[in-house]
């Protein structure tokens, strides 16, 4: 299965349409592809080790607040 127009099929450019869109890109089926790659990365970046950089943003608790400015 593809994700997206084929390249062969492309015989022109034009604007998408809001549903034509969504449907294209906003399938559940990206959608998984995108969590199961994100599940990917946290387990990479869990295995390089604790002091990477990666691996502390991955793991980091916040504290104190933001400045409001």
């Amino acid at each position: 299965m593809t994700h997206g127009p084929e390249r062969e099929k492309i015989t022109c450019f034009r604007k998408l349409y809001h549903k034509e869109f969504h449907d294209t890109y906003f399938s559940l089926d990206i959608i998984r592809v995108i969590k199961a790659r994100r599940r990917g990365w946290e387990g990479h970046v869990a295995r390089i080790g604790e002091n990477k950089n990666a691996y502390i943003i991955l793991v980091a608790v916040p504290e104190g607040k933001r400045p409001l400015e």
